[in-house]
């Protein structure tokens, strides 16, 4: 049952980017292959796709880069938004500052658009802001949030002790853990 769900799952994502193959030849190819074809901007709730920064080059709308080091600014011009360095070491404040800027840059995105949520590889820290703009700003509860995302691009990532910290420090309240 397990093996016809996934072989139902990669037939859908191969459909959705346009590649046709019989159910054998996807169960056969190595997952290198699968993610090689699958790693693309992907569509996830409303105007919000998320990618990796190669997507970022290509994609035609409002881009928003969320990095893991302290950078205002892409090399390019485009905005940053710096997360893991302040999630770990951000009084709470710092970080309830910062995850509502994230927040409001990307429901504000949201609003103009398309917008594409990246982070190098797309899979990381794109997946999360996603999931904490779908908790606070949408109203779902993080199992909810990451559903969503992982229903549509099921390569992420899932950091629930990301999670874990912001719920202790208060911003994220909605939480199922």
């Amino acid at each position: 049952m397990r093996i016809r769900k996934i072989a139902i799952d990669r037939v859908r994502v191969f459909r959705e980017i346009g590649i046709y193959r019989s159910i054998k030849y996807i169960l056969t190819r190595p997952i290198v292959i699968l993610r090689s074809v699958i790693m693309k901007a992907t569509h996830i709730y409303e105007n919000i796709w998320v990618g990796s920064a190669e997507d970022a080059n290509n994609f035609i709308g409002i881009k928003i880069s969320v990095r893991g080091e302290d950078v205002d600014q892409e090399p390019d011009g485009r905005e940053a938004i710096s997360l893991l360095q302040m999630i770990y070491k951000g009084t709470d404040k710092e970080v309830k500052l910062l995850i509502n800027d994230l927040v409001n840059k990307i429901d504000n995105a949201n609003n103009k658009g398309a917008t594409l949520v990246h982070c190098s590889a797309g899979i990381d820290r794109s997946p999360f802001a996603i999931m904490c703009w779908l908790v606070i700003k949408k109203g779902f509860n993080t199992g909810e949030a990451y559903g969503i995302i992982k229903g549509n691009r099921p390569f992420i990532l899932e950091h629930y002790e990301w999670v874990d910290i912001l719920r202790k420090k208060g911003i994220i309240l909605r939480s199922i853990l």
